[in-house]
């Protein structure tokens, strides 16, 4: 099926593309114009447009997965354990600290890499510079150092403070200079880069 360039279409497609094919029940319809609109359902004379022919379905997030709560860092392994929160049973790392959701992880369509959600440290101690929160599978890594800003806070409701996100080409995601002590909260909101400079 062609489609006939109108102004914006183009763009309203690339923009549903890289959304995802579940529209949340919306489907493109296009015109006899070859306009092409979101409904809910297409009009007697459209004709249904079906995401797949633009590519993939969008990726399904890797969720962060809960720290395992031993003694030993599964962030210190010779290998490092991919998409699961660093620490031990004393200091460790959880996700949803907040509303924000658990931390999830994924390459969208474009090849861009996402880190999304909010996470917590267990211990009273807060969050301690350049610690790993989890490590990257292979595929979502870096070529080079990527410096992120992201919020911390003490507190749940709070995120008035900044430090960054030094995303490595080992795979660690570490929060670096928290802006004071006593931080426990990090907030990513959805961070995003490219793999290759």
């Amino acid at each position: 099926m062609t489609i006939t360039r109108v102004a914006g279409t183009s763009l309203m497609i690339a923009s549903l593309v890289a959304w995802g094919s579940s529209a949340h029940g919306a489907t493109l319809c296009q015109k006899r114009s070859g306009a092409v609109v979101v409904r809910d359902a297409c009009k007697k004379k459209e004709t249904p447009l079906d995401l797949a022919q633009f590519g993939p379905p969008a990726p399904t997030p890797t969720v962060v997965a809960d720290n395992p709560s031993t003694d030993t860092d599964p962030c210190t392994l010779q290998v490092p354990a991919t998409a699961t929160f660093c620490g031990t049973t004393a200091h460790h790392w959880f996700g949803e600290a907040t509303g924000a959701g658990s931390v999830k992880l994924w390459r969208d369509r474009t090849g861009t890499v996402h880190i999304a959600g909010s996470a917590y440290v267990s211990d009273v101690g807060g969050i301690r510079n350049s610690e790993p929160v989890f490590y990257l599978p292979a595929d979502l890594r870096p070529t080079e150092l990527v410096v992120l800003p992201v919020a911390v806070a003490v507190g749940s409701a709070d995120p008035t403070w900044a430090a960054l996100l030094n995303v490595n080409p080992s795979g660690a995601a570490q929060i670096f200079n928290p802006s004071m002590t006593g931080m426990k909260y990090v907030f990513f909101g959805d961070l995003t880069f490219r793999t290759e400079p």
